[in-house]
């Protein structure tokens, strides 16, 4: 232990240069409501799969209900149904609504990094386009990282992959935001507009 609390040592890690270069990533659903859709049925596959005993069983191994894993959401609504305090379907609707609460504020709080290259879901998720993009975002900031740096043998395996589109600067129209929502952090329907030095106008 180090003696310090955790905002102190949040504060003094915020003022050092990061140690990677890292390349931020994230999944978000055009429409809220296909994510709620998904939530819902996630909540119903786990509950269909035995959700309820699942948390009887760890109860009777001696797993004290304060533990901080039964806190969890799911866990901790169906303690009520073993509890007599709430039904089946009482649960599954506030683990459900616990859920979309959840994905809410892990949204707000990844939107405040404007480093994050957004993919936009539609309502059926195309996991194939969505690698096919991450994979040209990620070799966009390989290749844009190897000329900083002047790493040519990156540059080098980069283009021999087949990204010579990553070379030409003049290809880059700089950052789009979708229709009324100028100045916040760039979101791609499936595609990347955001990396600059990266020449990457290529959308799929």
């Amino acid at each position: 232990e180090t003696g310090k609390t955790i905002s102190a040592h949040n504060a003094e890690t915020r003022d050092l240069p990061p140690r990677y270069d890292a390349v931020w990533i994230g999944l978000q659903f055009r429409d809220r409501a296909d994510m709620k859709t998904l939530i819902d049925r996630r909540v119903d596959a786990m509950v269909a799969a035995g959700l309820l005993e699942e948390v009887g069983q760890l109860l009777e191994s001696g797993l004290p209900r304060e533990a901080t894993a039964l806190q969890a959401i799911g866990y901790k609504e169906f303690l009520g149904v073993l509890d007599g305090t709430a039904t089946v379907e009482e649960a599954v609707a506030e683990v459900k609504l616990r859920s979309r609460q959840y994905a809410k504020r892990q949204l707000t709080w990844l939107r405040r990094n404007p480093d994050i290259h957004w993919i936009w879901w539609e309502k059926d998720r195309d996991f194939a386009r969505a690698l096919q993009v991450s994979t040209e975002i990620l070799a966009a900031a390989a290749y844009s990282s190897g000329e900083r740096t002047g790493d040519r043998e990156i540059v080098r395996l980069i283009q021999k992959k087949g990204a010579d589109i990553y070379a030409d600067k003049s290809e880059f129209t700089g950052p789009v935001s979708p229709p009324g929502q100028t100045g916040q952090a760039a979101r791609h329907h499936v595609s990347d507009e955001r990396l600059p030095d990266a020449g990457h106008h290529r959308g799929v």
